[in-house]
């Protein structure tokens, strides 16, 4: 899962926003980015209910696992931030040209 996080961080880092042409598109696609991201949102829950039950079973890795559940989670928002900034940014851009 911290793959597919790092990657999806990428696509909320780019700032094609800047450029004004296309920018409806480009709205479309960060709605439908937004919407990908939303229907992932299970999964992680997924894990995190999958990793706590190994650290309530008293997993030998534990600690481990409860670091990395902390990673994704706080990967998780730090996505779902940028995500929202992007979108914000987008639209601001919309409205400034239109």
């Amino acid at each position: 899962m911290g793959a597919w996080l790092r990657q999806k961080e990428q696509v909320t880092s780019d700032e094609h926003y800047h450029d004004p042409s296309n920018l409806q598109s480009k709205i479309q696609k960060h709605v439908a980015f937004e919407l990908e991201l939303s229907a992932n949102r299970e999964q992680l829950g997924a894990v995190k209910v999958e990793g706590e039950a190994l650290i309530g079973a008293g997993h030998f890795a534990s600690m481990e696992i409860q670091a990395r559940l902390d990673e994704v989670e706080s990967a998780w928002r730090a996505l779902q931030e940028s995500s929202h900034l992007k979108r914000d940014r987008l639209n601001e851009a919309y409205q400034v040209c239109f």
